[in-house]
């Protein structure tokens, strides 16, 4: 959509962060190109890529709006322009998520208007861009509500205030050669995670808080995701431009540097951090046509350190002012009677794979005369002139280039395969005429495509061979033959040999009979039947593609003025254009690729595994193309398979490095193939594999048929069915302790039941061959369960030796079920559960405090497509409380019985030698129904006292009590108080003796003595 816009006349400050704020406020999932089209006197600026603005992400930080509420930018993307530019219009593409509010555009620190999601194309008044950098800025107008972030369509906040498009273009008019490659990215393995410290305020400048400048110390926005030690850029020019120099933004962390390279050569090496301008010393000129790739690799220093980040990349283009050489494309034949067309190139190479785009002028230097403009002014590349001879000779053709001028004399291409530069001008011959229509008698042959006839949509042509003679009395051209049939002999030929197949197989067809030249050394001879007009129709289909020329050569009968035939016969020729023959379409499937459909199909390849990528060029057939659009119809189908016949051979052709979407999950981060031996590329064959292709993310993938590199100028699709699916190559996992509860205070009891203050917890990452995250392992691709964590529970403590110095203390553990989420980005969490956990009071247990350690082993963690984690530690543990062998003591007492009786009770542990009061023990708690009493003596019986609920007391520093009641007058005797709860608690001095009246001690015990605890 477009937005017309008024100036705004308020200035406006800025900060210089780029639109690509990594999964924070901002953020540009997918490459955000500006692909800078240099035409003669039209350029769009496109920035395309996927864009989102909001918080709903994992990682999303708020608020972080690219425009303040003042209207300042606040996080705008820069681009370089290598001209002067005027923009005259703003369209945002496929805008999802506005909810009817207005989206507000920004261009140099001026708001230059805004318009619904839904209008049509509005004007803007014109943005005069001066050569150099500019900004642009893009944001809904609800987005920002008093610092916080605001639903559109209501007043809840941050609930829907993410939007998304696919593109933005300013619609400009003038020329452009920089080429704007904007992303955040970041070459190494660790996570770039540092946040906004300064404010900009215009001037490629950053201050502080305090007001003092920090250049070019520029804020980090965003969490950055490390994307392994090589990022490669794809980028096109639609005119041939020397890249002058490469300018990053805001690069950081460089302490070894990065080299870069264009077109697999390097160009300079990143070692600044800033915004440093790397200069190019060499003037190479990149052509149109195909794409060029931009590669940085970080250079690896001491200890891995490999990490480096940026904001942007410019690459500065500059115009191409130098003409390599002008050519003549010519068929080697013309008649007397009429002008014979010949192609006028301007080459901005040696080969003219491309062209020089501006202006020239050429002046034609032989013959002197004849040519339809002299000299002739042209711009765009390539012209067509007219020339005309009225003698039966060989004419030889020359021209110079006068403005510019040439650095290289001028070439002639014949498309006959005969002498370059000479053309042969007979008064009778025949002409070759791409078309049926008779507006232009010698129309060119438009682009076929292999396998099918010329007369068969789309594109659909009957070709003509007309004879013609000059007309001995008007020197017009008039028809040479008159209503015979005529045997006529074709062949073909490559003009240029390396972009066409010596023995391609091209088939001639009148309307009943057929034959095929099987090679361009060979011929063939078909009748043909001649109307009134001397006009003759043929058709054609080429097996194989590539760009041919069709050369046809008859015997005409020459006549006298009635029209009656001598009996003799004048050799006629001539030859078609250089016609393009492309593939239908590319199928491209991966070897043993399972087609996997969703999340539960087979399993391909573990991420960053090397598979190998199969590419077969197809021809047409009428099932394939039921259309008649020239395209495949099962492109896009996921389960496509090899048709298995009718392929196309192809010379050579180098397709690039093909991309792929991301079919699944959705939405997912998309890192593209890793085509690790370079460009992928045909050779005569039908087929061509790349090997050691490798995905470095989980997920299903398809082929982006837009994806290859154009042949021969043509575009061609590639179209492959589902590839996967992708698991993480292993899982790297780190541990979190446990720490153990204290039972009681500071420490716990042998046999008491603790659990864990912090449960033990494992971190684990899905990662790729390389390690780096696979953020894809989430939703239904994820498939770590609980039951993929083998671990063994510990039976005794890691260290501590029992009381016969041999066997370990016994723990038992009984557990509970553990937890484990994926945190939707590549990670989870397992945590075990609240477990119940005792050290065993037993015979070999009586020792002194020790510190508890429990250790958990750790004998593999795998999911259910057996991906595993690697390097794992031997053990996750528990520990932090001591523990210490513990008793209750009930000391007797005695009194009348006529009086409460109150008993003493304290808590004991081992100090390995002997027992100690517990001081430390005010925790233990003790109600009347913790003892009981019996083997009552004498005159007391039971129910004659009992403890009083209202006395007992809790263990406090190690010591309590309790109270029995008065038995009363006459019931006198003893009785037996035995603790029966907290069993951890529990000796042969959990029972104490209570004695009511006379105290006369007990039968069996010789001698009583109380001795005070230390």
């Amino acid at each position: 959509m477009f937005f017309k816009t008024k100036r705004h006349k308020k200035k406006l400050l800025y900060s210089p962060s780029l639109l690509a704020v990594n999964n924070r406020k901002f953020s540009i999932i997918s490459l955000l190109t500006l692909l800078i089209f240099a035409a003669p006197s039209y350029a769009d600026v496109l920035l395309q890529g996927y864009q989102h603005i909001g918080d709903n992400d994992i990682s999303g930080y708020t608020p972080m709006d690219p425009v303040t509420n003042q209207q300042i930018e606040n996080y705008p993307t820069f681009f370089h322009l290598s001209d002067n530019l005027t923009v005259t219009a703003v369209s945002v593409k496929n805008l999802v998520g506005i909810d009817g509010d207005k989206l507000q555009i920004f261009i140099d620190n001026n708001f230059v208007g805004e318009g619904s999601a839904n209008s049509a194309t509005v004007d803007i008044v014109d943005q005069n861009l001066t050569k150099g950098y500019h900004s642009i800025a893009v944001r809904a107008r609800c987005f920002n509500n008093g610092g916080k972030l605001k639903d559109c369509s209501s007043n809840s906040a941050s609930s829907d205030n993410d939007i998304n498009f696919s593109a933005i273009t300013l619609i400009s008019g003038g020329t452009n050669d920089s080429i704007n490659l904007v992303q955040r990215r970041h070459l190494g393995d660790n996570y770039d995670r540092d946040y906004w410290y300064y404010w900009y305020y215009g001037h490629y400048d950053w201050y502080d808080r305090n007001g003092q400048s920090r250049d070019p110390s520029p804020p980090y926005l965003y969490p950055d995701y490390p994307e392994g030690t090589s990022i490669t850029f794809n980028f096109n020019v639609t005119s041939p431009v020397i890249i002058d120099k490469v300018k990053f933004f805001a690069a950081r962390e460089i302490n070894y540097g990065a080299n870069f390279s264009i077109d697999g050569t390097q160009k300079g090496i990143l070692q600044t951090n800033g915004n440093p301008i790397v200069d190019i010393e060499d003037t190479t000129l990149y052509p149109s046509g195909n794409p060029h790739t931009l590669q940085i690799e970080s250079i690896n220093g001491q200890g891995g350190d490999d990490d480096i980040s940026w904001d942007s990349i410019s690459l500065i283009g500059i115009n191409v002012t130098s003409l390599d050489h002008i050519l003549l494309e010519h068929d080697g034949s013309g008649l007397t009677c009429r002008g014979e067309p010949i192609t006028v190139k301007a080459c901005a190479n040696d080969n003219c794979s491309a062209l020089y785009n501006n202006q020239v002028t050429v002046n034609f230097t032989n013959p002197s005369s004849g040519w339809e403009t002299d000299p002739v002014t042209f711009a765009g590349g390539q012209t067509t002139v007219d020339l005309t001879h009225t003698d039966n000779e060989t004419v030889t053709i020359d021209a110079e280039a006068i403005s510019p001028t040439a650095n290289n004399s001028t070439q002639c291409l014949n498309t006959s395969g005969g002498t370059d530069c000479e053309i042969i001008f007979n008064d009778v011959g025949i002409i070759i005429d791409g078309d049926s229509d008779n507006t232009n008698p010698e129309s060119n042959i438009i682009t076929q495509i292999a396998g099918k006839p010329s007369d068969t949509n789309p594109d659909s042509e009957t070709q003509l061979i007309r004879v013609v003679r000059k007309d001995d009395k008007t020197g017009a051209c008039i028809p040479g033959v008159q209503n015979q049939n005529i045997d006529v002999s074709f062949s073909y030929s490559t003009p240029q040999p390396a972009q066409g197949l010596d023995d391609n197989i091209i088939q001639i067809s009148n309307n009943t009979n057929s034959v095929n030249i099987s090679d361009n050394t060979s011929s063939e001879t078909l009748s043909l039947s001649f109307n009134s007009n001397g006009i003759a129709p043929f058709t054609f289909t080429s097996e194989d593609t590539g760009k041919y020329a069709l050369n046809a050569e008859m015997d005409i009968p020459v006549t006298y003025f009635d029209n009656t035939t001598t009996g003799q016969t004048v050799t006629g020729s001539d030859a078609t254009n250089a016609f393009v023959v492309r593939p239908l379409a590319v199928f491209a499937n991966a070897v043993a690729n399972p087609k996997s459909q969703n999340a539960d199909g087979s399993v391909f390849k573990k991420a960053g595994n090397p598979f190998t990528l199969n590419f077969k060029s197809l021809q047409w057939t009428s099932g394939r193309d039921s259309d008649n659009n020239g395209i495949w119809d099962s492109c896009d189908n996921s389960t496509l398979s090899d048709p298995g016949s009718d392929y196309a051979r192809v010379p050579q052709w180098n397709i690039g490095q093909p991309s792929v979407d991301l079919a699944l999950p959705s939405p997912g981060n998309n890192p593209d193939l890793n085509y690790n031996n370079g460009n992928a590329g045909f050779s005569g064959s039908d087929s061509a594999n790349s090997d050691n292709v490798t995905y470095s993310e989980v997920g299903i993938v398809q082929m982006k048929p837009a994806s290859l590199n154009n042949f021969l100028g043509e575009n061609v699709q590639v179209c492959s069915p589902y590839i996967g699916r992708f698991t993480p190559h292993h899982f790297k996992t780190s541990i979190k302790d446990g720490e153990l509860n204290d039972g009681c205070s500071s420490f716990t009891y042998t046999g008491q039941q603790t659990n864990y203050l912090m449960a033990p917890q494992f971190d684990i990452t899905a990662q790729d061959k390389d390690n780096n995250t696979t953020q894809n392992y989430k939703g239904d691709f994820f498939k770590l369960e609980k039951t993929g964590f083998d671990i063994t529970t510990p039976t005794t403590d890691a260290n501590q030796l029992g009381e016969d110095g041999i066997n370990k203390v016994n723990v038992n553990i009984n557990k509970d079920s553990a937890t484990l989420n994926s945190n939707s980005d590549g990670t989870a969490t397992y945590t075990f559960g609240n477990d119940n956990i005792t050290y065993v009071k037993d015979n070999n247990s009586q020792v002194a405090p020790f510190d508890a350690l429990i250790n958990f082993e750790i004998n593999g963690i795998v999911d259910n497509d057996s991906v595993s984690a690697i390097d794992l530690p031997d053990n996750i543990s528990a520990s932090g409380t001591e523990i210490r062998y513990g008793r209750m003591d009930i000391l007797d007492n005695y009194g009348p019985e006529t009086e409460p009786l109150t008993m003493q009770v304290k808590t004991e542990y081992w100090d390995g030698d002997s027992w100690e009061l517990n001081d430390n023990d005010s925790c233990t708690s003790l109600l009347d129904t913790d003892f009981s009493l019996d083997n009552y003596t004498a005159n007391l019986n039971s129910g004659e006292t009992i403890i009083d609920d209202t006395s007992v007391d809790g263990i406090i520093s190690g010591t309590g009590n309790f109270t029995l009641t008065a038995p009363g007058e006459g019931n006198n005797g003893s009785v037996d108080i035995n603790l029966i709860s907290y069993p951890y608690l529990l000796d042969n001095e959990t029972t104490g003796t209570a004695t009511f009246g006379i105290y006369r001690g007990r039968d069996r015990i010789i001698e009583w003595k109380e001795v005070p605890a230390k």
